[in-house]
């Protein structure tokens, strides 16, 4: 799955993202590249509750930091197969 976002306004998020495996509105995945804190997050929502999920290989921490420059197309993408998820920001592979 793939989107071309832009983030582009917003004093407490400033985010763009892709929803996967959308159950309903409150059980999803989900993984977005934030301008306001330069990250790009990977989630899962279970009944309305959001929580970030850990990155393969490293435990804790809060996604990845990247530049999210505001104002700025930016490349997000998802692969995903059975429990694994592969998530691309611009191009290159972070989560």
């Amino acid at each position: 799955m793939r989107s071309s976002s832009r983030p582009f306004a917003g004093s407490q998020d400033r985010a763009a993202g892709i929803v996967w495996r959308a159950k309903d509105a409150n059980n999803y995945y989900v993984v977005r590249a934030n301008a306001l804190e330069d990250n790009f997050v990977l989630y899962k929502t279970v009944d309305s509750v959001r929580t970030s999920l850990d990155i393969v290989g490293r435990k804790g921490g809060y996604g990845v930091s990247v530049p999210v420059p505001a104002n700025t197309w930016h490349s997000l993408r998802i692969d995903f197969k059975a429990t694994r998820f592969k998530a691309s920001f611009n191009g290159k592979t972070t989560i």
